[in-house]
């Protein structure tokens, strides 16, 4: 009797890890979410699946004050994505670029939205600066393969001073080195340089 009860406790704890294991399986079959490779994360992410492919035929528009718009367009013509001016708004394969006071969940002046389609990706912002940080979320996200996923982006900074400091006095720097550390802290949206 007594290897009677033994046998039906063994087994009624391989019931339970059975049933343990079975239970595990099946949470872990979810699909992950797809994550994006941005630096820094975005306050909110919201990713449908899918994307958009910036390619020779892409034309940008900019929707801004004539100095901004001189400035991002400078800029992204002498991106790695070498993105063409258009004469007029494009209706398929773009990138627009606009700077308006209505833009839902920003309250910071270097805060954006990009929103990715499959014609094309928008991005919208209060200021020029705004716009160009969310330049370099787009640049960070065609880094690899020139593409841009479907969904939309909310960011802003959580920190109004983000900076960097380099002592040339004790360590001697040359231009262009402190050229590639702006144009890093740029791709980084850092804002300020302490020399």
């Amino acid at each position: 009797p007594n290897m009677m009860m033994m046998q039906k406790q063994y087994l009624k704890k391989l019931f339970i890890m059975a049933g343990l294991l079975t239970t595990l399986a099946f949470t872990s079959c979810e699909q992950p979410k797809e994550t994006l490779s941005i630096i820094p994360v975005p306050l909110a992410t919201e990713i449908v699946g899918g994307a958009f492919t910036v390619n020779e035929q892409t034309q940008l528009w900019i929707e801004a004050p004539e100095a901004d718009k001189q400035i991002l367009q400078e800029f992204l013509e002498a991106s790695p994505l070498k993105l063409a001016v258009a004469t007029e708004m494009p209706k398929d394969n773009f990138i627009i670029l606009n700077q308006t006071d209505n833009v839902p969940d920003i309250k910071s002046d270097e805060g954006y939205v990009l929103i990715g389609m499959s014609k094309g990706v928008e991005i919208h912002a209060k200021t020029g600066a705004g716009l160009f940080y969310g330049v370099q979320t787009l640049l960070q996200m065609t880094q690899e393969a020139n593409k841009v996923a479907m969904g939309t982006i909310t960011d802003e900074p959580r920190f109004e001073y983000r900076g960097m400091m380099l002592d040339v006095s004790r360590h001697f720097f040359g231009l262009d080195f402190v050229k590639k550390q702006i144009d890093a802290m740029a791709y980084y949206k850092l804002n300020r340089l302490h020399i």
